[in-house]
């Protein structure tokens, strides 16, 4: 039986490294980039909550904490966000029209 075990083991082992070795490409990013933010003429930064978002997920994605995204935008912990909905997830400079 011990040896049994160890067989199924080893090959599960073998089976993952081909895996990886056949399925991994180099240069491929393994994180996905996020597209820049860009302020609005007000210069906030908007996020539109995607479904199944939490405000966990969406202050993480935008780099603050989760109570800085409670007070931004007058929530608590227990409120729902729905799918659509406009978070502010941070401030910048507004953008400058160069078409003047």
């Amino acid at each position: 039986m011990r040896r049994f075990l160890f067989s199924a083991f080893l090959c599960l082992c073998v089976k993952s490294l081909l895996f990886v070795l056949l399925c991994w490409q180099p240069g491929v990013a393994l994180a996905q980039v996020l597209p820049t933010a860009t302020p609005d003429e007000a210069g906030v930064i908007y996020a539109i909550v995607q479904p199944d978002d939490t405000m966990w997920a969406i202050a993480g994605r935008a780099g603050i904490s989760l109570a800085q995204l409670l007070e931004w935008n007058g929530l608590q912990e227990s409120d729902f966000i729905v799918p659509g909905q406009k978070l502010i997830v941070g401030y910048g400079e507004p953008p400058t029209n160069w078409l003047l």
